[in-house]
């Protein structure tokens, strides 16, 4: 079982090989192996002849179907219309109309292909045995239909089985979409659940922070009262977030880490890293500085890292770090010098970044090129942290 497999295997692999094992084993036959019902009318050679370019014709049948169909046919009716009964040839021919038929751009080519060889084969016949009316000529006619009809069948068997197969792979790759889109769509049913528990819970801090600022002086006990619907509804949200926010987090992502957002403070190390990596950093700042929200810092820290990032990939390593403290904005300022030609901006998602985190908080980013230097500017508006 394990050596007709393999055999299967290696003729699907090498067609054209398997092809002419077929033929010549089919020559072989018809040259060595004694028909007592035939009887050749004209010379063994000339029979033999034809038989060799009717067998050595299907060695390429796969190939050039239509030709060698035509070659086939016409071939095994004159070795036929030669001899007074049957001959192998037949089996030849039979093999080429199953071919061009499995290869028929469309139904119609296949009938053509049996009228054509049931007719050819059916007049050698005639030929050979001298009369017309014969159950041999009209078997080669119905043989060749059922060899004509055995190609169609076998190519329709495997477009159908091709089709089978694609089905099972779109089904796979929707239900593969489907999920990814419940995926989602249950991430954006969550996303409203979180947005609808922290927006109740920081109304009722709103609302008691009020009350307990009014009362505080007047009434200092419903004023602590106040202060103790605040602690819980803030600890409600913490947990209420807590919770959500494990089930938005993907499965090999990195649990949150307890340590504090970077900020302005963490600049002096980060810039030691990039000196440390081979980027002097010039570092100016103008201006009275500010207590600022910890997100317009965080994301002053972000730009500010996603900047250097840059200008130490692209440029020629050396940057500097503009800081401007405005009442009531931070405007940061970075320029390093480029090769000729490049361009930092357009390569990679960092700059889209950057834009996106200044754009949460009311801020803007613009980068340009000037002679040869590249610049980064952007402005944080805040209220100031009290």
């Amino acid at each position: 079982m394990k050596l007709k497999e393999e055999l299967v295997e290696q003729a699907r692999c090498h067609p054209l090989a398997a092809d002419a094992v077929l033929a010549l084993a089919l020559f072989l036959l018809a040259v060595f192996v004694p028909n007592d019902h035939v009887q050749p009318s004209s010379g063994p050679g000339i029979v033999y002849a034809f038989e060799a370019i009717v067998f050595g014709a299907l060695v390429f049948r796969r190939r050039r179907p239509i030709p060698v169909f035509a070659i086939v046919v016409v071939g095994s009716a004159v070795v036929i219309s030669m001899q007074e009964g049957k001959s192998l040839v037949l089996t030849a021919a039979f093999i080429a109309i199953s071919t061009v038929s499995y290869y028929a751009a469309d139904r119609r080519m296949s009938i053509m292909a049996w009228l054509v060889s049931g007719f050819a084969l059916g007049a050698g016949s005639a030929i050979g045995i001298g009369s017309v009316v014969r159950f041999e000529n009209v078997s080669a006619f119905a043989w060749s239909g059922f060899a004509a009809a055995m190609g169609a069948a076998i190519r329709s068997r495997q477009e159908w089985f091709a089709e089978v197969e694609q089905r099972a792979i779109d089904a796979e790759e929707t239900r593969e979409e489907e999920a990814r889109r419940r995926v989602v769509a249950e991430r954006l049913r969550i996303a409203r659940e979180l947005h609808d528990v922290v927006a109740h819970h920081i109304a009722v801090v709103h609302v008691q922070a009020g009350v307990a600022d009014h009362l505080l002086d007047t009434k200092p006990a419903e004023a602590h009262e106040a202060i103790a619907h605040i602690r819980r509804a803030s600890g409600s949200v913490l947990d209420e977030l807590g919770g959500l926010l494990d089930v938005l987090r993907q499965p090999d992502e990195p649990i949150t880490p307890t340590a504090p957002a970077p900020g302005l403070g963490g600049l002096t190390s980060l810039i030691d890293s990039f000196s440390a990596s081979g980027l002097s950093v010039d570092v100016r700042a103008d201006g009275v500085p500010e207590a600022m929200p910890p997100a317009v810092e965080l994301v002053a820290y972000r730009l500010v890292q996603e900047g250097l990032t840059n200008a130490h990939k692209h440029g020629l390593g050396t940057a500097t770090l503009d800081f401007t403290f405005e009442p009531g904005a931070l405007a940061i300022d970075i320029a390093n010098p480029c090769p000729e030609g490049a361009s930092p901006g357009r390569s990679g998602h960092g700059l889209e970044g950057m834009h996106e985190r200044a754009k949460a908080v009311g801020g803007t980013v613009s980068t340009s090129i000037d002679g040869d230097a590249w610049l980064v500017a952007a402005r944080l508006p805040f209220e100031p942290a009290v």
